[in-house]
């Protein structure tokens, strides 16, 4: 496709659709907001968002096709805002979320994220930088890949129960990618639902040898190990996933539960500093690190 006519289509999508930029930083939401407009944005359809609630809030009134989101906002995440989104609309296929990273650390946890971030944007970064990320990610979406395709007629056979052709199509979506660790993922899904454990872990595994902080590998990893009660391989992964991604208070609470079942006392330092970055702490997620606090004062104690 011609950019001339990538352009055009990036404005009528851009034109038509509800915004949300979602940044603790005024200063980088004027930027933004002024940048789309001159792209050809309506400035009346674009919301400029400082807290994560008030992202929620859009999202269920205006239905946006294109969010914007810093990594960390008051609040919450960009991640946590993006899975809400996924979880409101689950069959929107031409939405894009995009996460604003201020470092490359941040972009690589962005790619690991595949599939729950569409793309990302490192600050600081200029009008052309972003104009061209914006319209290839948009277009990408508007005119999906082999792979992608393949990946989602792969979903739809899964989601039926047909779990034999499912397999199938996964298989082909692994050979039309370089780095296939998201069609490695659905494969072991299907194995999953089979009640074939050792082939599924072996798929999230192979996934994570392509991408070693591959967010849905690792959770399908932790998922498995959990469900069979293998706590110390279950900690292992979840202990990485909170080292590289935004914790919530519910994640939060199975890292401390396994670190104190597993004796991962000196961790407790770790999941209290991220409990402490926390935006919103509820009651439960409180009494579980003061419990694990305490524990670690007890073992701490014992030790001399």
């Amino acid at each position: 496709m011609k950019d001339e006519k990538k352009k055009q289509l990036f404005k009528e999508y851009l034109n038509a659709s509800e915004i949300i930029i979602a940044d603790k930083s005024s200063a980088s939401r004027r930027r933004l907001v002024k940048t789309l407009c001159d792209m050809g944005a309506n400035r009346q359809q674009i919301h400029s968002i400082a807290h994560f609630q008030e992202a929620i809030d859009v999202i269920d009134n205006k239905s946006p096709k294109l969010v914007l989101s810093d990594f960390a906002m008051n609040g919450g995440s960009g991640f946590e805002l993006f899975r809400y989104y996924r979880e409101k609309h689950p069959d929107e296929k031409k939405s894009v979320l995009i996460l604003v990273t201020s470092n490359i650390s941040q972009s690589a946890v962005a790619k690991a994220a595949e599939e729950d971030v569409d793309s990302f944007i490192i600050k600081p970064y200029t009008v052309q930088s972003l104009e061209k990320s914006l319209i290839n990610t948009v277009i990408s979406k508007l005119h999906p890949s082999k792979y992608i395709q393949t990946i989602e007629a792969g979903k739809e056979q899964m989601f039926s129960g047909d779990y034999e052709t499912a397999l199938t199509t996964f298989e082909e979506a692994k050979t039309l990618n370089k780095k296939p660790s998201l069609a490695m993922f659905y494969h072991g899904q299907v194995q999953y639902m089979l009640e074939q454990k050792e082939e599924a872990a072996g798929d999230y595994k192979d996934g994570l040898e392509i991408n070693h902080i591959h967010y849905k590998c690792q959770v399908g990893l932790y998922e498995l190990f959990k469900k069979d009660e293998k706590f110390v391989e279950a900690y292992d992964v979840v202990k990485n996933i909170a080292k590289y991604f935004p914790s919530n208070p519910d994640r939060l609470k199975e890292i401390i539960h396994l670190a104190i079942r597993t004796e991962n006392y000196e961790d407790i330092d770790m999941y209290y500093t991220l409990f402490t970055e926390l935006e919103e702490r509820t009651e439960d997620v409180i009494n579980y690190i003061c419990a694990g606090m305490y524990i670690y004062s007890k073992y701490l104690f014992t030790n001399g």
